[in-house]
């Protein structure tokens, strides 16, 4: 007797639809990031060239702002559509992956390399971002598919204008695809060292060079424009051993590790597993593919970042997309060479096993905790802010765009350093804004005058250990580099309230992947009232944060599909 299948056979159309629920299921349906919010505006808002203009002033690259403008054309961009974009780019990633490693490896491999892929927490998390990581994982991808095609001896004439259009897509949909041209750069010194290629390939190679310097040629004013000018908040430079030992942390599986013992034990073995396969002596090399070329690129594209992070420390974990699927191809094959005697169904089975007790409680971290909670807060707003006499501050300039793009006009906001309401930042400046003394002048004016007229305000600011600063004392802040500064000023914030105000209530926090975020409500001090003294100000406690603000909708993601009015909700 024959029972019927309850599995369904392991395709790539199985996959694939893994890939799209899992993406579905751990996405934040509730609303967008404070950088989703950025870019939709700077996308969508005025002309082509008021786009050009936004994007030189915020510091991305333009590749992903236009296909969304293009997609918002048709789709609009709600909320609802925006997601499903970044939802399809995300999952088309997958079977498109298979499709490329199917022209080098087996079916097995291929299918090995597309399940990773689909369950990769980093890659999952990111795809689900309205922002350019799938696409500069699925070009990485395609470049250096061309790049080893060229090098090895593919004879059309297209493979160089492939490599050349694909290469330059990649730095145009992301600045740090960069790197990945630089490890396919180090792949062709090294192979013409060691006599790999033909001094013929090598120049079909650079040509695709020179078509990619060409292509990207009209914008190279822009970029340095914005290498001059524009601000890269994250000025905390990381340790050499952290981008090394935190390797797979950062690029595979999700930096999500506490210190407890078992969490480092499953980032040791992560990380060795990665390093086992990028040094081990043996490699697979057959007629169609040559893993010694991968891994050069690997290995090469991260470590340029990771030097260039020493001194310019703008590397974070959502950068490194692009060499997901080039570190998951060296693992699967590596894997294979090293271990050629293990019955079949082991060696089909355990590449893939072995990441999901480090997978699994990532997803499931992703599934339960939105990647913001802001929504929580502006439905707040909207439910108890009397539009008439309360004025919004907002001391925090990251988190800006994403509290404007859900307030509704008619509410009353002035957002630091600019002293007015704006759809998204501009990052050319920022820190000279911040450090400006008129700037804060002015906030403390228009906070008195709302208090004077009997208003409250309503303060958002970063989730952060407060601490008394004299709101008179600028000397303390030369020197300080942009974030100590950011700090500072929402410090200084705080004390003028706390000693001009009177706080209702606790703190809440609104929790989130991204950035939680604190909101305060302070009232005018009663007639009478002692003001408080600076040195018994009371920073916030970890008991006020029992006030927490629900992340806002549902993170059911055919719930957000199918209630159209729950999307509207906290739309302007």
């Amino acid at each position: 007797m024959r029972f019927p299948r309850l599995i369904p056979p392991l395709n790539i159309v199985t996959v694939t639809i893994l890939a799209m629920a899992v993406r579905a299921l751990t996405a934040t349906w509730t609303g967008l990031t404070t950088d989703e919010a950025n870019g939709v505006l700077v996308a969508v808002t005025g002309s082509w060239a008021d786009m050009v203009q936004h994007l030189k002033e915020d510091g991305n690259a333009p590749l992903l702002y236009v296909l969304l403008r293009l997609y918002a054309g048709v789709f609009g961009s709600s909320d609802l559509a925006v997601k499903l974009f970044a939802l399809f780019l995300g999952t088309v990633q997958v079977p498109l992956s298979y499709w490329i490693c199917r022209r080098f490896l087996s079916k097995e491999l291929s299918l090995q390399v597309a399940f990773l892929l689909a369950l990769c927490p980093q890659l999952v998390r990111y795809s689900t971002l309205v922002r350019s990581y799938s696409l500069i994982s699925i070009l990485g991808l395609v470049s250096t598919w061309a790049c080893i095609r060229v090098l090895t001896g593919a004879r059309s004439f297209l493979w160089p204008i492939a490599y050349g259009a694909s290469t330059a897509a990649l730095v145009y949909s992301h600045y740090w695809g960069a790197f990945v041209a630089i490890g396919q750069a180090c792949l062709a010194l090294i192979g013409t060292v060691w006599r790999w290629f033909t001094l013929e390939n090598v120049k079909r190679w650079l040509a695709g060079v020179a078509l990619s310097l060409l292509l990207f040629l009209p914008w190279t004013p822009i970029l340095y424009y914005q290498l001059t000018h524009v601000l890269d908040v994250w000025d905390t430079p990381p340790l050499p051993s952290f981008l090394v030992t935190h390797m797979a942390s950062l690029v595979l599986v999700g930096a999500y590790y506490t210190l407890d013992p078992a969490d480092q034990l499953a980032l040791l073995i992560s990380s060795g597993l990665l390093l086992l396969a990028l040094f081990s002596p043996r490699t697979m090399i057959t007629p169609a593919y040559d893993g010694r070329c991968w891994k050069a690129v690997a290995f090469c594209g991260y470590g340029a970042g990771l030097l260039v992070s020493l001194f310019e420390p703008a590397m974070r974990d959502r950068y490194l997309t692009p060499f997901a699927p080039l570190l998951i191809i060296v693992f699967v094959t590596a894997f294979h060479e090293l271990f050629p005697r293990l019955p079949r169904l082991a060696r089909a089975v355990v590449p893939v096993a072995i990441w999901l007790p480090m997978w699994i409680p990532a997803l499931l971290y992703l599934s339960s905790e939105p990647e913001t909670g802001t929504p929580g807060i502006v439905a707040e707003i909207k439910r108890d802010l009397d539009r008439r006499k309360d004025l919004v501050v907002i001391s925090w300039p990251i988190i800006v765009p994403t509290i404007n793009f859900y307030l509704p006009e008619d509410v009353k906001v002035v957002t630091f350093p600019d002293i007015k309401r704006i759809k998204f930042n501009r990052w050319d400046g920022m820190l000279e804004r911040l450090r400006n003394r008129k700037n804060l002048e002015e906030l403390l004016d228009a906070m008195q005058a709302t208090l004077a007229a009997g208003g409250r305000i309503w303060l958002i600011d970063r989730y952060h250990n407060v601490r008394p600063r004299d709101f008179n004392d600028e000397q303390s802040m030369k020197g300080m580099k942009y974030m100590e500064t950011e700090v500072y000023r929402m410090d200084q914030v705080r004390t003028w309230l706390a000693l001009h105000a009177e706080q209702v209530g606790s703190n809440k926090l609104a929790p989130g992947r991204d950035f939680s975020v604190f909101l305060t409500i302070y009232r005018p001090r009663k007639e009478g009232e002692v003001t408080a003294q600076l040195p018994f100000l009371s920073a916030p406690q970890a008991a006020d944060l029992a006030g927490e603000i629900s992340p806002g909708l549902s993170q059911d993601a055919w719930q957000a599909l199918t209630t159209r009015e729950q999307d509207r909700g906290l739309r302007r």
